[in-house]
């Protein structure tokens, strides 16, 4: 019984506000993106929107949700969303240094950094 609680605890996403805001593409593939500015954004109320990348290219999701899984470290990060025919979606990223997008196969990996906070 306890053990079971422990388990099914999951993070209060308010306790992991470093989500919170806008993240730009930085690489692809280990490479630099220079491309046109992708971002995704994320909000405390547990919405997300913006820019994924699969093996077509980049697509854009215009709202889906976002939750911290109930791993070790707290850094896995559940996003889903409903495509244009209605199929829910969902996709694990690791939130580290990077927020770090991997879709398989082939193993393929996009690299986010979180954009300064505006200090104006």
């Amino acid at each position: 019984m306890i053990l079971l609680t422990i388990f099914s605890c999951e993070k209060n996403p308010a306790e992991d506000s470093r989500l919170f805001g806008s993240w730009r593409v930085e690489y692809i593939d280990g490479k630099r993106y220079a491309g046109e500015r992708r971002e995704i954004t994320f909000a405390e109320d547990q919405s997300f929107g913006g820019w994924l990348k699969n093996s077509e290219g980049f697509f854009e999701v215009e709202k889906g949700q976002w939750r911290v899984l109930p791993t070790k470290d707290g850094n896995e990060i559940l996003v889903s969303w409903s495509d244009k025919n209605g199929t829910e979606i969902e996709r694990k990223l690791n939130l580290g240094r990077f927020l770090e997008d991997r879709w398989h196969p082939p193993y393929r990996t996009v690299k986010y950094r979180k954009n300064a906070e505006n200090t104006d």
